[in-house]
């Protein structure tokens, strides 16, 4: 399941997106622009993953800074908190 959304779990039990090139998912454009609509699908799809986002949620939506790290980290951006 975590590969069909294009992403891994690794050895430390972490979920990150997929950076092989054969996925070809989520990967850093060479020009350095990112989509919106992918990031913010990426981001969901974090927190549903890990069940941060769950079908009771009922207010305006609020995502995990665990799943902005985790996007963050894979456009090659340093966050600390």
């Amino acid at each position: 399941m975590l590969e069909d959304a294009g992403l891994v779990r690794v050895p430390n039990g972490e979920i990150v997106i997929a950076s092989s090139a054969e996925s070809g998912a989520w990967q850093s454009p060479a020009d350095g622009t990112y989509n919106r609509i992918e990031i913010a699908v990426q981001l969901i799809l974090i927190d549903i993953l890990t069940g941060t986002l769950t079908p009771m949620e009922s207010d305006d939506l609020m995502l995990s800074l665990f799943a902005k790290k985790v996007v963050a980290a894979n456009h090659g951006v340093a966050m600390s908190s």
